[in-house]
């Protein structure tokens, strides 16, 4: 193993720190639905979204819509 002088140390950390900066930080597509539910509540929201699309709403409720309007009314 080698004995890195200080100045040699120095420069490997400025550049990866400098490859660390160059990375492009991801950005994510987001759905409308999600973006509405901090003021208008997660299950307002997406009940509203959900309600026309049946895979949708049994992917969030993990029933069908029959079987929620029918134990949501007891």
């Amino acid at each position: 193993m080698t004995n890195l002088t200080l100045l040699e140390l120095a420069a490997i950390a400025v550049a990866l720190d400098v490859e660390g900066a160059e990375r492009k930080r991801r950005r994510w597509a987001v759905h409308t639905s999600w973006t509405k539910r901090e003021f208008e509540g997660e299950f307002v929201t997406l009940y509203k979204e959900s309600i026309d699309d049946e895979v949708k709403f049994y992917g969030y409720f993990r029933m069908n819509r029959e079987c929620f309007l029918f134990y949501s009314r007891k």
